[in-house]
């Protein structure tokens, strides 16, 4: 994640399955820094699922991302 904005950004992602799982769950991105998240599957069974992370920033916009 990279922060273009001029004020820290905290962040939680609103995960509600444990199939990708990111890491860290949530922090804070500096004005002009970026953060590094990991985002690890675990496979639920024989089927490949598809799952959407919602990332929740205070004061801003949420973002998806799609898994």
């Amino acid at each position: 994640m990279t922060n273009n904005g001029n004020a820290d950004a905290k962040f939680r992602w609103q995960n509600t399955s444990k199939i990708f799982v990111p890491e860290p769950l949530s922090g804070v991105v500096e004005p002009g820094k970026h953060f590094e998240v990991k985002v690890t599957f675990f496979p639920p069974g024989p089927k490949i699922d598809e799952e959407t992370l919602v990332l929740k920033i205070e004061d801003g916009a949420d973002e998806e991302l799609r898994c």
